[in-house]
């Protein structure tokens, strides 16, 4: 019997994937006697030399959504508990059983920017945590935001816990050498991060001279057409995530406008790599700061530096995964 099944195969990129990575890597350490479960897009790199069992559990997001009570019956009562990123847990898994709360949008989608297709798709979404298993032990999000949006969505008895991310400790070293240009950058062109909103802020620290590029990590056919066509926006695409940390290292500000955040890695990583950011002012963002800078000129946006963190915001992932241990140990035994 395994003493942790993680069911890490909903998704291959974004938060996740950081995550999975963080949790294979301590785990590698700690405790072997674990399962992942990770999702076929998973790069092999990630897990090959992985000291802990690694089973690659391929299924489409429709089969995920619907069927996926009958991919996990294999594992009813492999293990002392079972962690779902993402995913509902529709029926008794293990002794402990611990659903994570990995994106806000299907509780606070109503009040996004959002095409009629995206606002479908999460509506399913709510229908299907609306099945949540009601014995479930623990539900967790990583920001106390993401948890009242479930709260005011979905009745659940079951203890509510805050799983803060963690930070690569790895990145001090990027704030530490950091030798900022000229530009701003923000990451993802999906509706509701409002790019719009980007560029008007961008615009504002143009004219004050602290920046004189906006680059967007986006895909392109996502982004308006009207900010494509400005002289002064880059795109850029798909990138490795080492990559991606240089240009937070080169960037003096990333910008945030997004309208709904579960809590930003994008953000935590900036702060990490010595950059200021703007955000928008919405509880998950708020609540990650214990002041803001008042260099203001809207009351919707702020901004703030890595100073302004709020200690437990500001742990490694060792230390956000020994509390969930440290949890877990107590309900198990």
């Amino acid at each position: 019997m395994y003493d942790i099944i993680f069911d890490f195969s909903a998704s291959p990129i974004g938060g996740g994937l950081l995550r999975l990575k963080e949790y294979i890597r301590f785990f590698n350490t700690h405790n072997t006697n674990v399962l992942f479960l990770v999702h076929p897009g998973v790069p092999v790199e990630l897990y090959e030399n992985s000291n802990c069992k690694i089973v690659v559990f391929p299924r489409n997001q429709i089969k995920r959504v619907f069927f996926d009570h009958v991919f996990l019956k294999k594992y009813t009562g492999e293990a002392h508990c079972f962690f779902s990123y993402g995913i509902p847990i529709y029926k008794r898994l293990a002794d402990v059983n611990w659903m994570h709360l990995s994106n806000a949008l299907p509780f606070g989608y109503k009040k996004c920017t959002l095409s009629q297709k995206q606002k479908l798709k999460n509506y399913v979404l709510l229908s299907k945590f609306k099945q949540l298993d009601k014995s479930i032990e623990f539900i967790s999000g990583e920001s106390q935001s993401t948890i009242d949006l479930f709260s005011e969505s979905i009745e659940s008895a079951s203890k509510k816990i805050i799983l803060h991310n963690g930070f690569n400790t790895d990145l001090i070293k990027y704030s530490e050498t950091s030798k900022k240009i000229n530009i701003a950058l923000t990451v993802g062109g999906e509706s509701y991060k409002r790019l719009d909103l980007v560029y008007k802020c961008f615009e504002y620290l143009n004219k004050k001279k602290q920046t004189s590029e906006l680059w967007i990590k986006a895909d392109k056919n996502m982004i308006p057409d009207w900010i494509k066509r400005k002289e002064n926006v880059r795109i850029i695409g798909y990138l490795p995530y080492e990559e991606l940390l240089d240009l937070y290292k080169k960037s003096a500000y990333y910008i945030s406008m997004s309208e709904i955040e579960n809590s930003s890695n994008a953000v935590l990583e900036a702060l990490h790599c010595g950059c200021t950011v703007m955000l928008s002012r919405i509880p998950s963002h708020l609540e990650m700061f214990s002041d803001a800078i008042t260099d203001q000129f809207h009351p919707d946006y702020f901004t703030a530096t890595k100073e302004n963190l709020k200690k437990e915001n500001s742990l490694s992932w060792n230390e956000i995964i020994k509390r969930m241990c440290t949890i877990l140990a107590v309900n198990i035994s």
